[in-house]
């Protein structure tokens, strides 16, 4: 039976056109993973070329966009579940998991795209997001291509220690911006609604 199993996901990696694409959705799984909790992580409270014009912190950014507080909340808690089942996905190549991970990558750096394009931002604010976007959209092409399957842990060491380091690093970005309280956001310096308004 295990042999029929190891032949069946061999049958399924075959319909993919290259096995370095199928290699190459771990790099974007753990880029994904890496940039988004650095950015809802140590990044919070800083000022980045990629923030929205004006904004000096990720809640000023999304005041910019003209979005209530409820939505920040939503999005932060979007994106770091789907940026965790994709690094999920590195240790436990499932399709599913790639699946629900890369669909709602995409979709949330659609919705970036659109905020940025919302305010008129210029075409280098939208680097991150479109960088975000594109991994997503080439993940879930490699996985409609054949080329992830259903294995277990053990089948990729490599692979899986590898997940492994970048959950360690995820959750070390967590820890740290927990303990300095970056996480307290009623906290954050805001911009003044009458002036966005006006």
């Amino acid at each position: 039976q295990a042999l029929s199993l190891f032949n069946s996901d061999q049958a399924k990696m075959a319909t993919c056109p290259c096995s370095a694409l199928a290699s190459l959705v771990f790099v974007a799984e753990a880029g994904i993973g890496l940039w988004i909790w650095s950015v809802w992580s140590w990044r919070l409270r800083m000022q980045t070329s990629f923030r929205a014009v004006g904004a000096t912190n990720l809640v000023q950014e999304f005041q910019t966009y003209g979005y209530p507080t409820w939505f920040f909340y939503v999005v932060f808690a979007c994106k770091v579940t789907c940026a965790s089942i994709l690094v999920l996905a590195i240790i436990f190549p499932k399709p599913i998991l790639t699946l629900i991970g890369a669909g709602g990558m995409f979709v949330l750096m659609s919705g970036a795209l659109l905020s940025h394009c919302k305010v008129k931002d210029p075409p280098s604010k939208s680097i991150a997001a479109f960088s975000m976007w594109f991994l997503s959209t080439y993940i879930l092409v490699a996985l409609s291509q054949g080329c992830v399957v259903d294995s277990a842990p053990s089948d990729d060491l490599v692979r899986t220690c590898s997940g492994g380091v970048v959950a360690l690093a995820c959750f070390v970005m967590w820890l740290r911006s927990f303990l300095r309280g970056d996480y307290s956001f009623g906290n954050y310096e805001r911009l003044d609604e009458s002036l966005l308004k006006a």
